[in-house]
């Protein structure tokens, strides 16, 4: 089990509680990694590495004949997500928008 944010702060720790949106359980045993792969935030290493994480990912199951539609669909939220990130730095490069903040509640 991954160890506590007061015990490891710094490091890997719990951070997150995941559940299923269609309210089944989840594997009491499981543990899950979570990536943030919106553009509302301005930690642009740690957004490219979660993109660069899950484009990994869709590709690797890119060949798995029932995987192959969610690897198209998350490579495709990914680009949205990485062009919207482009276009509301250049809103703030010219002084017309405000992306100062990292949105992150945790």
């Amino acid at each position: 089990m991954l160890p506590s944010h007061l015990l490891n702060p710094n490091g890997l720790h719990r951070k997150y509680v995941v559940s299923k949106a269609d309210g089944s359980s989840v594997d009491p045993v499981a543990e899950y990694f979570v990536l943030r792969l919106d553009s509302f935030c301005d930690d642009k290493d740690h957004l490219e590495a979660c993109w660069a994480a899950a484009r990994t990912y869709a590709h690797h199951i890119m060949s798995v004949p029932r995987l192959k539609l969610l690897a198209m669909e998350l490579l495709l939220l990914v680009d949205n997500s990485e062009a919207a990130a482009v276009a509301l730095h250049e809103l703030d490069r010219q002084g017309k928008g405000s992306n100062d903040e990292c949105r992150q509640t945790g």
